[in-house]
């Protein structure tokens, strides 16, 4: 019997081991932060301030009209 106790111990301690992996939370929390700087920047990409230049489109109602000329040349 103490030879099956000694193995479920050894089996529990193995498990604890794996569980309390620091390095391995250390890095899982990293990526996580590094996650979120990510998704905040790619956030920031989208909001501009003001157009530094906009294009309008010309409005053919609001276009100088020529006036022919009174020789009868075009332009």
């Amino acid at each position: 019997m103490t030879d099956l106790d000694e193995k479920y111990r050894e089996r529990w301690q193995d498990k604890r081991k794996k569980t309390y992996d620091w390095k391995r939370l250390a890095i899982m929390v990293l990526a996580l932060i590094a996650i979120f700087i990510v998704l905040n920047r790619l956030n920031k990409v989208g909001e501009k301030e003001l157009p530094s230049i906009e294009y309008t489109a010309p409005d053919s109602s609001q276009a100088p009209q020529t006036q022919p000329q009174p020789d009868g040349e075009a332009l």
